[in-house]
């Protein structure tokens, strides 16, 4: 599962795909999606929109094995 906790407008695309879009949770939110995976790389995009004065975006995960919990360097593989 991934979470996308933003204060202002937030996406997530994953394989190119939209997963995630927080385009409403201005103010505060956590949108969450379940997507299984494939061995293997999968492209990941966030784009935030800054619009207040503290930012605050954070990208959760979880999986088999572990419980949710920010992502963590080496949690994401660039290539």
């Amino acid at each position: 599962m991934l979470s996308l906790r933003s204060d202002d407008t937030a996406e997530l695309d994953l394989g190119g795909a939209p997963l995630i879009d927080a385009a409403d949770a201005n103010g505060g939110g956590d949108d969450r999606r379940e997507v299984a995976l494939a061995a293997g790389l999968h492209p990941i995009s966030v784009r935030y929109l800054h619009r207040r004065l503290a930012p605050a975006l954070q990208l959760w995960i979880e999986g088999p094995g572990f419980a949710m919990r920010p992502v963590r360097q080496g949690d994401l593989v660039h290539e």
